[in-house]
């Protein structure tokens, strides 16, 4: 997940309550690392496959994940925290993308 940059607080008060002002990328951000994917020995089933962080540009990348931070990292998630006193916050600080499938997964025979 990538993360919600405007998360002070004011006078006890989260700016993240509604998610407005969470961009991502961060504002006057020139670049935000993504998280791809790789294969050693080519692109097919039979090569080893690596998580990389960095960008879409790194040698041997072969999923991007949609090749951008707003892409990859999805929209805003809305997560409950406990707070002192046994009361919860609950507030836009993380975004969050569900992959459809994992491009790494165990090859038969080496779980």
């Amino acid at each position: 997940t990538g993360r919600c940059h405007k998360t002070t607080r004011t006078l006890g008060v989260r700016h993240t309550a509604t998610g407005v002002g969470c961009v991502n990328p961060p504002v006057g951000s020139s670049f935000y690392p993504i998280f791809t994917a790789g294969r050693l020995l080519g692109d097919d089933d039979d090569g080893l496959c690596y998580w990389q962080l960095g960008g879409a540009h790194l040698p041997g990348t072969t999923h991007t994940f949609g090749g951008t931070s707003a892409a990859e990292y999805g929209p805003l998630l809305k997560l409950t925290y406990a707070e002192p006193g046994h009361t919860t916050f609950s507030g836009f600080e993380d975004f969050r993308n569900i992959l459809s499938h994992n491009p790494c997964r165990l090859l038969p025979g080496h779980d």
